[in-house]
């Protein structure tokens, strides 16, 4: 069964290749090949039907090395990683229950992330020159500095017929020429391309006004769209993921240091289809990957805003929109990322 999924992703990540770009700006979590990419989330069913498959190609001519590296909800590296090597034009895929199936009870405790049911965290896929051990944040660590790997990530929940997909996070390689603002992600010097809040703004600056780039660690606001039909369980759940390789926690828990000056809790307001605010409150995001689920039975829309993010947080959000009925033909989900405003 496990074979036959990972064959029809494998198939489907092929067709998916139509009408990608090339090239893409520096800061801009656009559609493009990468060398490197980030799955910003993965959940897998400890006793259920729940798996995340994940597929990457290999678009150059000659082999390239992968390094994926499974990471918790917290920015901290676990002993599961690997070396893949791809020849050319092939096509790479992993289902994380399999992965994790074979990891020590120390590891699997460290994925559980106080919940009893999931594993969850995140993974890194770079690529590399050689094999090796080391994790990207560490020095000496191997990067290949090519730009020629897609990936996409499928959440597959058998027992409930549901299945959704989404981009991996393209990380671009970029020259040493190019303006540090828009690169180090994991590092200095690592070359790939920054999406914290400064290189986001640049790079809206920079397309819509031709202007200057200015220091802006706050991001403006993130949008959802939420999904609450009653009458087939609509229900929405957001992810966010926002990440300093430096520090291992979450943004709300590095805010709550005295002395790093910025806030540890975020406006958060809900609204319907009208327009109506239902719900005005905050949120803090306590990890790396955050996961919220959204209360009430209205259809419409979640803002959070104002978010603090020094420098070095790289962010991202997504959420998932599905329905449950007695009819399967109603069950679906659906991912959407969301609409990052620095």
């Amino acid at each position: 069964m496990k074979k036959s999924i990972l064959s029809l992703v494998a198939v489907l990540f092929l067709f998916s290749l139509a009408g990608t770009t090339f090239a893409g700006i520096p800061g801009a979590t656009d559609k493009v090949r990468a060398a490197s990419l980030i799955v910003p989330f993965f959940e897998v069913g400890i006793n259920k039907q729940q798996d995340t498959l994940l597929a990457v190609f290999n678009t150059s001519t000659s082999t390239a090395t992968l390094h994926y590296h499974v990471w918790d909800i917290d920015g901290n590296a676990t002993d599961i990683f690997d070396n893949p090597a791809l020849t050319a034009l092939q096509s790479w895929s992993i289902s994380m229950k399999t992965l994790i199936a074979t990891a020590s009870t120390a590891t699997k405790n460290q994925l559980t992330d106080g919940t009893t049911g999931f594993y969850r965290g995140f993974v890194t896929i770079d690529l590399v020159t050689g094999s090796t051990t080391l994790a990207p944040t560490e020095p000496y660590f191997p990067f290949a500095d090519f730009n020629v790997l897609e990936g996409v990530i499928y959440y597959v929940r058998l027992a409930d017929g549901k299945a959704s997909g989404l981009d991996m996070i393209p990380l671009e390689y970029f020259s040493s020429t190019t303006d540090s603002v828009f690169v180090n992600f994991y590092r200095n010097s690592d070359g790939r391309e920054a999406i914290d809040n400064n290189a986001r703004k640049c790079a809206e600056t920079k397309t819509v006004s031709g202007g200057l780039c200015i220091n802006d660690p706050q991001t403006d606001r993130m949008d959802f769209r939420v999904f609450k039909a009653s009458d087939i369980s609509g229900a929405t759940r957001l992810i966010i993921f926002a990440w300093w390789p430096d520090n291992p926690g979450g943004l709300s828990t590095y805010c709550d240091v005295p002395g790093n000056s910025c806030s540890s809790n975020y406006p958060y307001k809900r609204y319907d289809e009208a327009g109506v605010e239902l719900e005005n409150t905050t949120t803090r995001f306590d990890h790396v990957v955050n996961v919220k689920d959204i209360s009430g039975t209205e259809n419409g829309w979640v803002s959070i805003s104002d978010i603090a993010s020094p420098r070095t947080f790289q962010l991202y959000a997504f959420g998932f929109n599905s329905a449950s009925s007695m009819s399967a033909s109603t069950n679906f989900e659906v991912t959407f990322p969301a609409t990052i405003v620095p």
